[in-house]
């Protein structure tokens, strides 16, 4: 079994999230209205967005939180942190959640 590492899962979903973009874009029609609100939004900060706008871009930031969420969730119980019986510094799992 090749171990992916959590790098390469959050590239493979920002790949996802860019893929889903340029398919919407390729398979719907746009006119000049579409494109300059997406103009924009992309000169809009985070904060600025409206809350249809910012619930989009939480769907993507649920999707990292889980995938880290689940690779936590395995190294901790890897090493009974729940338990208490860890040997590794809190540094320590966490460069391991994210090798």
């Amino acid at each position: 079994m090749v171990k992916i590492s959590t790098r390469e899962k959050l590239a493979d979903l920002e790949h996802e999230q860019w893929s889903h973009w340029v398919k919407y874009l390729i398979v719907e029609r746009h006119d000049d209205k579409d494109r300059e609100r997406w103009y924009c939004q992309a000169r809009t900060d985070y904060k600025d967005l409206s809350k249809k706008e910012k619930d989009s871009d939480r769907v993507w930031a649920d999707k990292v939180i889980k995938l880290i969420s689940d690779k936590l969730r395995f190294v901790l119980s890897k090493h009974s942190v729940m338990r208490g019986s860890t040997k590794k510094t809190p540094k320590q799992i966490i460069k391991e959640v994210f090798s």
